[in-house]
């Protein structure tokens, strides 16, 4: 189906009546002629128009995710990204695949923590860029590329001003420190020379200021204290949910833009997203947000800033069986940690399933299986890259009982990735992990790292 028919049978305007025991049902509506043809609404979230809350499969996968009940209206997004994917537009993916593209690339998934305590359960979901998303469409889902502008031109229309955070940080390069005291949260986001500052939202200017108040700051790997300097603040106004008239909830925030040189604005000033503001102090911006209380938050809730925190690959308490080093068997290249047959193994940072066995028995040990492929022996195992302390590590997880991701798969920090087994060269249940500084590389000495330093283990 052609992107004109079927933004016509999908998106444009909508009505959104709410139903207390059934869920939303959404009513076409004609809007007048815009860049691209009218667009129509019909019954965008299932044949009948009807969703029954309780059934639906995206909003159950959304659950069951885990995610923070405050990105609930980005699944409309998702239902109209997945509308390319399936013939004639007609939406009838199960639960598991939903759940699936959410975690693999619809979505950046996170836990919140704060020096390293989980703070909640919920995890933060925060919808990928459009651009992320349709990379991975035109790439796996024979989306046409030529279709990507009018695709994006619709979804703009159907979100009606609704907007996702942009980065603040122009060639943002990662997260230096993540700050909370008392009333005080925010970030040191780090970039290149001379990085440009710019803001995630439309809004307006509300006050410029050069405070002088101190906030913990990384340097050198030594905390210090740094003045936050030159500051902007901007107000911004955000649509979520659509709520009982049709209508969006509409939220104020404010982000404040810290240690800045060369700007141009003055207060009262309307901004658009992505405007420039000035320049980052030594290539490094604080960046904080606020609620309509002009109280401060966690700028995790509202932009994905990656994770520089090891999760433990396995629930505690554990047995640390293995270091790294000599034994009587040979050298070991990894760290042998034990639960019980079963146990959930975890990723210990987000990253990419870079490869994947699922052919050995799983309580098949000891045996060669597999004899081919990246980790030889390694049993059923995972194969992910992450990014810690601005390196990149390939890290193997192997005799696992069960592999629960796939070759291509996102994953974040605290996933679920597999179970405990007994499966290839193992003589006992327990979960081998081992990280090289390169890609195709195990039983090497050159290019191992110890993980039991990363995790702060002791044998």
């Amino acid at each position: 189906m052609s992107i004109s028919a079927k933004a016509l049978e999908f998106v444009a305007a909508k009505i959104v009546e709410k139903d207390a025991e059934n869920g939303y049902l959404l009513i076409g509506a004609i809007l007048g002629i815009v860049a691209l043809p009218c667009i129509l609404i019909v019954g965008m979230f299932s044949s009948g128009g009807l969703i029954d809350k309780e059934h639906d499969p995206y909003i159950k996968a959304f659950q069951e995710v885990g995610c923070n009940q405050s990105s609930f209206y980005t699944l409309e997004d998702m239902r109209f990204f997945n509308s390319f994917t399936v013939p004639n537009g007609e939406d009838n993916l199960s639960q598991e695949e939903i759940k699936q593209r959410m975690e693999s690339f619809y979505y950046y998934i996170s836990i919140p923590k704060t020096d390293g305590i989980i703070v909640n359960q919920n995890k933060v979901c925060l919808l990928k860029s459009d651009d992320e998303i349709m990379d991975v469409l035109v790439k796996e889902y024979n989306v046409v590329e030529e279709e990507r502008e009018s695709i994006l031109e619709s979804l703009a229309q159907m979100r009606n001003g609704r907007s996702n955070f942009d980065m603040p940080l122009q060639e943002f390069e990662g997260v230096k420190h993540h700050y909370k005291f008392e009333n005080n949260e925010g970030v040191w986001l780090s970039g290149t020379e001379e990085s440009e500052v710019v803001s995630v939202l439309d809004g307006e200017v509300v006050d410029i200021v050069t405070s002088n108040e101190k906030v913990k700051y990384v340097e050198d790997d030594v905390m210090i204290d740094k003045s936050k300097g030159l500051s902007i603040k901007v107000k911004h106004v955000l649509n979520q949910e659509i709520n009982d008239d049709g209508e969006y909830n509409q939220i104020s925030v404010y982000t404040v833009y810290s240690n800045l040189k060369n700007i141009s604005l003055s207060v009262g000033d309307v901004i658009e997203r992505g405007s420039i503001i000035g320049e980052a102090k030594e290539s490094v911006l604080y960046f904080e947000v606020q609620n309509d209380m002009q109280e401060n938050v966690d700028p995790a809730l509202y932009l994905y800033l990656g994770s520089n925190e090891i999760h433990m690959p396995l629930d505690e308490p554990f047995q640390f069986t293995s270091p790294t080093g000599d034994r009587d068997i040979g050298y070991h290249y990894g760290i042998d940690l034990s639960k019980e047959f079963g146990a959930d193994i975890k990723a210990m940072l987000s990253g990419k399933v870079l490869e994947v066995n699922t052919t050995c028995s799983p309580n098949g040990g000891p045996s060669s299986c597999p004899s081919t492929g990246q980790v030889q022996g390694g049993g059923n195992y995972v194969v992910i890259q992450h990014e810690y302390e601005g390196e990149t590590y390939y890290v193997h997880y192997a005799h696992m009982e069960e592999v629960l991701v796939t070759k291509g798969q996102n994953v974040y920090a605290g996933q679920l990735i597999g179970k405990q087994g007994n499966s290839g060269n193992s003589y006992g249940s327990h979960v081998h992990i081992e990280a090289h500084t390169e890609a195709i590389n195990t039983a090497d000495k050159e290019t191992m790292v110890d993980v039991a330093e990363w995790l702060e283990l002791e044998k």
